[in-house]
């Protein structure tokens, strides 16, 4: 530390002698123009691409061909806001009567030289609760139009009638299908969003026999994010709530005399496991500069004892949702593959469009290809060395104007390209 400290002094002290040095008669600093100069102070431009992320999803045939090119160009899109009501406020009505007003008198307006709507419904969220906004985070702050808007967002926000929560966000307590009555566990709860949204329907059994309330028991191994945690629940106002920070694959099982857990505590279990977040590539471009295989291989036997043990703390005919933010087999399909088989017939599948019907999914996966990193490396050379090959073999044959059999002449040091002698017509096959 004093090491650092005297480096960070000596440099401030050359800062302050260079600064004198360079003092202008009219007192302005005249090394200005040389730091906005400096390539140093600029930002570097964020990569928006990542070849093995491309042959990696490609290979494992998670998107069709003919739809590549539009999935790639939704990725480099700004994610757009979204927030969510809470449908038992009382003056729910009148929010969305505010809303409407604001979005009534906005109109269309143009960001980034693109015509946005600015809200629209999400329809797959219960009771016309859930919205979305034509612009991101970033847009709503600074573009002037959306200046109400994003006053009023803050205002019910700190007042817990709305959640700023994203689309993808809101799907797993609502595949949870839980019931006021229900005891809840979220393994991974931070930064809360979900447990919040639990809560929302939890709390509708406050004034109920205490036999019949429900419970949610929030979880993070991280003592830091659990405080986020605790700010992020704590606009719900509820006594339901139970905040622990234990290791979700280690998290203990409760112990009571009149109460046997057996056979699990837990109606519902939402198992939001750590994961590599390439989904998250919208709102967190760095991903794409550090993507790689390994990432997903890596956290696969953490999630699967995370999801184990979630299995473990359920009640016999309850529901788990295992989620990650990740697109990868590896972390999804492959876990959910491993439960089924090490569960012996003791679990199934449930179609989440059982309890969000509008919403709109496809299957996952029933097959993939086990690769790594350097199995990419080599795909991406064969490719480039079968490109350049082809395209000197094209070449070759359009400067060939005529059938005479003659040998083509190659460098032999030239590994591109093997070299090809053609048979001649005359000589027997």
């Amino acid at each position: 530390i004093m090491t650092r400290k005297n480096h960070y002094k000596r440099e401030r002290q050359s800062n302050n002698i260079d600064l004198n040095d360079n003092k202008t008669s009219n007192g302005n600093d005249a090394n200005v123009n040389n730091r906005n100069n400096d390539t140093r102070s600029q930002y570097k431009t964020l990569p928006t691409s990542n070849i093995k992320f491309n042959l990696f999803y490609k290979a494992i045939g998670f998107i069709k061909s003919d739809e590549w090119t539009e999935f790639e160009n939704s990725l480099r899109e700004p994610l757009p806001a979204c927030f969510h009501m809470n449908p038992d406020f009382a003056f729910t009505s009148v929010l969305k009567k505010q809303l409407f007003d604001i979005t009534n008198k906005l109109g269309n307006i143009t960001i980034d030289d693109k015509i946005i709507d600015p809200i629209k419904l999400l329809p797959w969220y219960p009771l016309e609760c859930g919205y979305k906004l034509g612009a991101d985070r970033r847009q709503i702050r600074r573009v002037p139009e959306l200046e109400e808007l994003h006053k009023w967002l803050i205002k019910h926000t700190d007042n817990g009638n709305i959640t700023r929560q994203e689309a993808v966000s809101m799907i797993p307590p609502l595949a949870l299908d839980v019931q006021p009555h229900h005891k809840c566990l979220d393994m991974c709860a931070a930064p809360g969003s979900k447990t919040s949204q639990i809560l929302e329907i939890i709390n509708r059994s406050a004034d109920k026999p205490v036999d019949q309330q429900g419970v949610v028991v929030a979880n993070d191994s991280d003592t830091s994010r659990a405080y986020m945690l605790v700010h992020q629940c704590r606009r719900t106002f509820s006594s339901q709530l139970l905040i622990t920070t234990h290791k979700g694959q280690q998290f203990p099982a409760l112990w009571n005399e009149n109460i046997n857990t057996f056979n699990g505590y837990f109606d519902r279990v939402l198992c939001d496991v750590p994961c590599s977040g390439d989904g998250t590539l919208r709102k967190n471009p760095m991903i794409w500069g550090k993507w790689a295989i390994y990432s997903g291989l890596s956290l696969h036997p953490l999630q699967l004892l995370i999801a184990k043990r979630g299995i473990q703390l359920l009640k016999v005919g309850g529901i788990m949702v295992y989620s990650t933010c990740s697109m990868n087999p590896y972390e999804n399909e492959a876990v959910v593959a491993e439960l089924l088989r090490s569960g012996n017939s003791s679990l199934e599948l449930v179609d989440v469009r059982e309890f969000i019907p509008l919403f709109k999914s496809r299957a996952g996966l029933s097959s993939w290809y086990v690769l790594d990193d350097s199995e990419l490396i080599n795909k991406q050379r064969l490719a480039r060395y079968d490109e350049k090959k082809q395209a000197k073999r094209q070449r070759l044959e359009s400067i060939s104007d005529t059938k005479e059999t003659r040998e083509i002449e190659v460098n032999p040091n030239d590994a591109s390209i093997e070299s090809e002698k053609p048979i001649n017509e005359s000589s027997n096959p």
